[in-house]
């Protein structure tokens, strides 16, 4: 009989770590010099690894705040997908679409977006743990159900703390520096994917200002970003004139082939998003954060006596 997993919870103090990068979100978000995800639970189940060979013992467990509802941004009846900011750094998606789950949509998408003991409806600024499988798509790593409609596979999200606030955005650099790929994370878009981010002094210079369109911004008047207007946001407002401000989710959609070193956008909710320029100042996610280090054996690991 196997023993049950143990989630490790440890803390990550200043000197063991670099500054503001402790904590398995961050870690998940690891990619090669290609872009492609390189945290070692994507290749679990591993049936020749005694820790992770089957699917309750693959799961990662990642906590920190949830930046939105799904219906914020997108459909309800074709796809759920939040993103949830470690304390420590980095952000994931957590994802599920009726394409896969097509016999159990509607319970899957009432189930992923309720805390499962309290019935509290997520919002985004709760603070939030997942446990799931984890997946690379398009250059990131996601947390979903690996498209399956086996319960085994089931995406768990649980409140810890409702209300607990949006973390402060990261004022985002040169609009040609978020355009380029550091595989260090050190700079560039990977270092900001999957974060509640900030352009401090923009313009938009061309796109369809329209839920679900695309808009190009930026800093200089040559470089140039693209903007995600969410499909199910408010953009009855005129599109922004004159330099702006924006603050949204850095996401990254890649085209799906290697390198996945483009794709990278700002997703924002509505036009509420847009408001006046800003002086920038770089604010980074504070180091020393208490995180959750999953069943994926993350932390401290227990092997257990096969019986």
């Amino acid at each position: 009989m196997r023993l049950a997993t143990f989630v490790t919870v440890v803390c990550l103090t200043l000197g063991l770590v670099p500054a503001g990068r402790a904590g398995l979100i961050w870690d998940l978000e690891a990619v090669d010099a290609a872009g492609k995800g390189t945290h070692v639970s994507l290749d679990w189940p591993n049936p020749t690894d005694p820790d992770h060979d089957e699917i309750s013992e693959s799961m990662v467990v990642a906590e920190g705040i949830l930046l939105n509802r799904s219906d914020d941004y997108l459909d309800p009846a074709t796809t759920f997908q939040v993103y949830v900011q470690g304390d420590g750094g980095g952000g994931v998606a957590v994802y599920a679409g009726k394409w896969y789950q097509s016999g159990i949509w509607a319970t899957e998408y009432e189930r992923m977006s309720k805390d499962p003991t309290t019935g509290h409806e997520f919002e985004a600024g709760d603070r939030v743990r997942v446990t799931g499988l984890t997946l690379f798509y398009k250059g990131k790593t996601n947390i979903n159900e690996r498209h399956e409609e086996d319960p085994e596979y089931d995406v768990t999200i649980k409140l810890i703390a409702a209300g607990a606030g949006m973390p402060a955005p990261q004022f985002l650099p040169a609009v040609a520096e978020c355009n380029t790929f550091d595989q260090t994370r050190a700079t560039g878009a990977e270092h900001h994917q999957g974060q509640w981010c900030r352009f401090a002094d923009v313009e938009m210079l061309s796109g369809t200002w329209a839920a679900g369109e695309t808009i190009q911004i930026s800093d200089n008047g040559v470089d140039t970003f693209d903007v995600l207007l969410s499909a199910t946001g408010d953009f009855s407002a005129p599109a922004p004139t004159g330099r702006f401000s924006v603050t949204g989710i850095f996401d990254q959609e890649d085209d799906g082939s290697s390198p996945y070193t483009d794709g990278y956008r700002l997703w924002v909710k509505d036009a509420a998003a847009f408001g006046a320029p800003l002086t920038a100042v770089v604010a980074e996610p504070a180091a020393g954060a208490v995180l959750a280090l999953g069943a994926a054996g993350l932390g401290a690991r227990r092997r257990r006596r096969r019986g």
